[in-house]
C-alpha cells in the first residue's frame, strides 16, 4: 500500500521563520512548499491542491485573512492554520470566522507548529465530502 506525504503549504514572508517551518514539514515527512506572500500562496495553492496550508497574517502584499478567503473561494474545505503575531480574542475570532482551522500564534514551540497541522489533517479527513 503507497500512501502520500500530505502536502503543506507555508506562506510567510520572514525568511528565518518560513525556512524553520519548512525545515520541521520536511522533517515529518511532508511534502512541503514555501512561498513569501499572498499572491504566490494562491498560486502555488492552485497549482499543488495543498491538504494544509500554514498563513502568516501579515503578509507583504496583501491580509492573510485576503489569502484565506479566496484560497477557500477556490478550494473549499482547505484546512489553514493561521501564524500570526496577532493574538487578541478579537484576532482569534476574526479568524475562525474567516474560515481558519487553528490559530497559532508567534512565537510557538516546533511541537505546536506539528500538531497544528496533524489536528489540520485529521479534520479534513473526518469532513465528509459533499
Amino acid at each position: 500500500m503507497t500512501t502520500t506525504a500530505p502536502r503543506v503549504l507555508v506562506v510567510d514572508d520572514e525568511a528565518a521563520l518560513r525556512e524553520l517551518m519548512t525545515m520541521v514539514c520536511a522533517y515529518e515527512g511532508w511534502d512541503v512548499v514555501a512561498v513569501e506572500a499572498g499572491e504566490p500562496a494562491i498560486a502555488a495553492a492552485l497549482a499543488r491542491r495543498p491538504d494544509v496550508v500554514l498563513l502568516d497574517r501579515m503578509l507583504p502584499d496583501m491580509d492573510g485573512l485576503e489569502v484565506l478567503r479566496r484560497l477557500h473561494g477556490e478550494i473549499p474545505g482547505l484546512p489553514v492554520v493561521l501564524v500570526t503575531a496577532l493574538d487578541s480574542a478579537e484576532d482569534r475570532a476574526t479568524a475562525r470566522a474567516a474560515g481558519a482551522v487553528a490559530y497559532l500564534p508567534k512565537p510557538f514551540g516546533l511541537l505546536d507548529l506539528t500538531d497544528s497541522v496533524r489536528r489540520a489533517l485529521e479534520a479534513a479527513r473526518d469532513t465528509p465530502v459533499c
